[in-house]
């Protein structure tokens, strides 16, 4: 089955994997499974709290919205740049975020942003369906999470999830 199908049916509901007290082994799947991906080379730059709490989370889903993420940062960085993938304890939870140094976005774009099949400008040259951003804040939505963004046109974006 393609990966777009299996991401439209997987974003249905937790996986099958259910529920899990998970933290640092799902930031690190996801960091390595984004350094496998063909794609321009950018480095991954960690910076993980080591005191991180456990939090329930279906881990599967968790990994692919953390992929997604540092997949779009590292299709518009340029080759050669780095990617930021930082986490720590907040709220009771886990603050992470995945920061670029791509074109950024302007409040318009960012406005757009979580609306399906909708791709930003540069978007059409790095290629995705415009359904990656909708499916990871559904998934977000159903662990009670938030997903947000801050961005500035020259300069990159963040990405932050809270994952309670």
């Amino acid at each position: 089955m393609p990966l777009l199908v299996v991401q439209i049916v997987d974003s249905g509901g937790v996986g099958a994997g259910g529920l899990q007290n998970s933290s640092q082994g799902t930031l690190d799947l996801a960091v390595n499974a984004v350094g496998h991906m063909p794609g321009p080379r950018v480095k991954v730059e960690r910076d993980i709290a080591a005191d991180l709490p456990d939090v329930t989370v279906d881990p599967d889903r968790i990994v692919q919205v953390l992929v997604n993420l540092l997949s779009n940062a590292m299709k518009f960085s340029p080759a050669g740049a780095s990617v930021r993938v930082a986490a720590r304890a907040e709220r009771g939870g886990i603050l992470c975020s995945v920061s670029d140094r791509g074109p950024g976005m302007t409040a318009e774009e960012r406005d757009r942003l979580f609306q399906p099949f909708v791709q930003l400008a540069g978007g059409a040259k790095v290629g995705g369906t415009g359904l990656g951003l909708v499916i990871t804040r559904h998934i977000m939505e159903q662990h009670g999470g938030t997903i947000t963004v801050a961005s500035t046109p020259g300069k990159g974006s963040e990405f932050s999830i809270w994952i309670p």
